[in-house]
């Protein structure tokens, strides 16, 4: 247990800026920021696993002291990097080991704030989730974070908690509240188990999914619960709940992706403090007899339109780990393409006058595609991969390839679109859009590129959904 404290104390000095113990601080942290000596949270969360696998209970060798850590940090790098070397191909799979190390260390550098949690919470706190959430978890969206944000609070400033967890914050009743910590919280030979089960020594060893962000809890027995990582917990309650809901097949099936789409075009309403922007929402089109659904949403302004397709599918498991089967990650991207050439075929029928609602005019026009969380990092080679399976794409439904490079298409995760929108209604679409697809700023993520470029508009923004945050506040402040 020294060595899950040591992990908890370094994991809150790099994630909440929380003093170290003095056996864990490195003399040079107040010369160095913490990324330059290899104190990275990736690294903290692997060493957990490896801990928790291998690790005995009581006695061995702790490392509750800067110089232990740091040794066995050291030992970790140089084994990934070791493995790698070692793989005959390795140089043919760079593409895929950057999307791979893009969604293992991007989450990291977001830490927990109050947009991000009150953006998922508009998200499951719409009315058309109201009872896939009450089927999931017996309660209320709002009841369901009041809880989580309350005990992350808790953990925030210690590790541990005793059970039975009080609430003190809303109306649901202990048995409700006791199921759901149990739900979060997993006895450490579990826990364990769990690990076992999907443990490998090979190049996916890094990567593997870490039951600790199902688990975020570990129960240490006589009635006491430690969180090694509190950030892990956050994020039970951001993207997490989606592997709860998605459980509930039909009324997942029925209301998810209507209640992202209800999110996107929320976004977009609150950032337009000004007004400047125009929401159109979908519409149906075509003939009685083939009936179609126009884009999920036109935003537009004066200087150009950008049709928005919203897309709450999230990258399969599979893809983010297994570089052994690159097939896993091929049919990903063809998915994420297909996507893209789903806004290039409904675009080209508005282009053509085919939407009762949007006319063809002098703006430009771009088409972007809006997704719960990201799929792909940066960069030249993946951007003209995907390129290149868009084209291939809107060739087999019989539309130019041309399109791609006429109308610049955008990936966005949901987050980044929230910036994007605040961008563009202070500076316009076209002024963003059309510096983000060009040059090699198309091939940019689209935060980077906005804190690159518009970093002005985005820097007295404020909390989109700041009502959201208020009434999730007051009932835990009171």
């Amino acid at each position: 247990m020294p060595s899950l404290h040591a992990i908890y104390h370094l994991a809150q000095y790099l994630q909440f800026e929380r003093p170290l113990p003095p056996a864990l601080r490195y003399p040079r942290f107040g010369l160095r920021a913490p990324l330059e000596v290899g104190l990275f949270e990736w690294s903290l969360e692997l060493i957990v696993r490896e801990l928790i696998l291998n690790a005995p209970e009581r006695a061995g060798r702790a490392m509750n002291k800067w110089n232990e850590f740091a040794a066995v940090a050291n030992l970790v790098r140089d084994i990934e990097n070791e493995i790698w070397h070692r793989l005959p191909n390795g140089p043919d799979l760079v593409r895929y080991e950057m999307i791979r190390i893009g969604h293992r260390q991007f989450p990291w550098q977001v830490r927990p704030n109050a947009r991000l949690i009150a953006s998922y919470y508009k998200l499951y706190s719409n009315p058309r989730l109201a009872n896939l959430v009450h089927e999931a978890f017996g309660m209320t969206a709002l009841e369901l974070y009041q809880i989580v944000l309350t005990l992350s609070g808790h953990f925030i400033e210690q590790p541990l908690i005793r059970e039975p967890v009080s609430n003190q914050v809303n109306g649901v009743d202990p048995k409700t509240v006791a199921r759901f910590v149990r739900r979060y919280a997993l006895p450490l030979p579990a826990l364990r188990e769990q690990m076992s089960a999907t443990q490998v020594y090979n190049i996916n060893w890094a990567y593997l999914f870490d039951p600790l962000r199902t688990w975020p809890m570990i129960d240490i027995g006589e009635g006491t619960l430690f969180c090694p990582m509190p950030t892990l917990l956050f994020w039970r309650l951001t993207d997490g709940i989606y592997f709860d809901l998605v459980q509930h097949r039909e009324l997942f099936d029925q209301n998810f992706g209507l209640a992202f789409q209800d999110v996107v075009s929320d976004v977009v309403r609150a950032a337009d403090d000004t007004r400047h922007l125009q929401v159109l929402p979908e519409q149906r089109y075509g003939t009685r007899q083939q009936p179609r659904d126009s884009v999920d949403l036109i935003v537009q302004d004066e200087t150009a339109a950008v049709f928005v397709e919203c897309k709450a599918s999230r990258l399969k498991a599979q893809a983010k780990v297994d570089i052994h089967n690159t097939a896993a990650i091929d049919a990903e991207l063809e998915r994420l393409a297909g996507f893209v050439v789903q806004v290039y075929s409904t675009m080209a029928d508005a282009l053509e006058g085919g939407y009762p609602h949007w006319q063809r005019d002098d703006r430009l026009v771009y088409p972007m595609v809006v997704t719960l969380d990201e799929w792909l990092p940066s960069g030249r080679m993946l951007n003209e991969t995907l390129e290149a399976l868009v084209k291939a794409g809107l060739a087999r439904r019989g539309l130019s390839p041309g399109l791609s490079d006429q109308y610049p298409f955008t990936l966005c995760s949901l987050h980044d679109f929230e910036a994007a929108a605040k961008a563009m209604a202070k500076a316009g679409v076209q002024a963003v859009l059309g510096e983000k697809t060009a040059g090699e700023q198309r091939t940019w993520a689209m935060m980077p590129f906005l804190t690159e470029r518009f970093r002005p508009q985005l820097r007295d923004a404020g909390l989109l959904f700041e009502r959201e945050w208020e009434e999730l506040t007051e009932g835990i402040q009171r």
